[in-house]
């Protein structure tokens, strides 16, 4: 199966993410740009933790890009939940 004909399913997950300046709003749109329009950001206790939504062949995948985006920001992921799923049709 070709990558364009591939079953992409719906991933959603949360990494918490070190190494970003939260001291100015900036680091959500270093965020976005890398990549990550499909997370919401939020801060709890002082900790940034990304929920995301995101498409792809299988969570392996999902969490791969995820964390490579994130570190395109200049950030650093750490998992913090298993994944649900729901399947799309592409």
């Amino acid at each position: 199966m070709s990558a364009l004909n591939q079953k992409l399913e719906t991933f959603t997950f949360q990494l918490a993410v070190s190494g970003l300046d939260l001291s100015t709003p900036a680091y959500a749109d270093r965020l976005y740009e890398a990549g990550c329009q499909d997370a919401v950001v939020f801060i709890q206790d002082g900790q940034l933790f990304l929920e995301f939504d995101r498409q792809a062949p299988s969570y392996e995948a999902a969490l791969a890009s995820a964390t490579a985006d994130i570190a395109k920001a200049g950030g650093h992921a750490l998992p913090q939940n298993s994944p649900s799923k729901s399947s799309l049709r592409a």
